[in-house]
């Protein structure tokens, strides 16, 4: 996929992670990419309020937040009455790298899920695709989230 023929400047991030380090080399990578409109947040309560005052296209967010996690966030976005986009790509980039985490997130979910530390590279790649990603929602008991065979979106 080249990167270089997206036209990625219209698009909206939110970036949650509880350390600075990872806030700012993820928004480094995305102004690779062209993207400018990029809100960052080191918690889970003030991540909900961005969520829905900034309404972005896409949040990505770590595993452990300082007062909760990006499970929690991914199912209140999924499932919450007040979600603002049920439908919204949810990335977690986190260095939990665990089976039974990965299995966690795609059951609640995620459209992608990113292991640190990652290359700049790999990580421009994981985005591009999840945003080219165009499948439709599934309804599945009480899952709700993009078609449950997206491993490939796995790193």
């Amino acid at each position: 996929m080249n990167m270089q023929t997206h036209d990625y400047s219209n698009i909206r991030v939110v970036i949650v992670d509880g350390m600075l380090f990872w806030r700012d080399l993820i928004r480094n990578f995305l102004n690779e990419l062209g993207i400018r409109h990029i809100r960052c947040v080191s918690s889970a309560k003030k991540s909900w309020t961005t969520i829905r005052e900034f309404q972005p296209h896409v949040v990505i967010c770590d595993w452990k937040l300082p007062d909760g996690s990006g499970l929690e966030l991914l199912r209140l976005i999924r499932h919450a009455d007040e979600s603002p986009n049920r439908f919204l790509n949810v990335m977690m980039v986190t260095a939990y790298n665990e089976q039974h985490r990965v299995h966690a997130a795609l059951r609640a979910g995620v459209n992608t899920y990113i292991t640190k530390p990652t290359s700049a590279q790999a990580f421009m790649m994981k985005f591009a695709t999840s945003l080219a990603d165009e499948r439709p929602f599934e309804i599945v008991g009480d899952y709700f989230g993009p078609p449950r065979n997206h491993a490939f979106l796995l790193q």
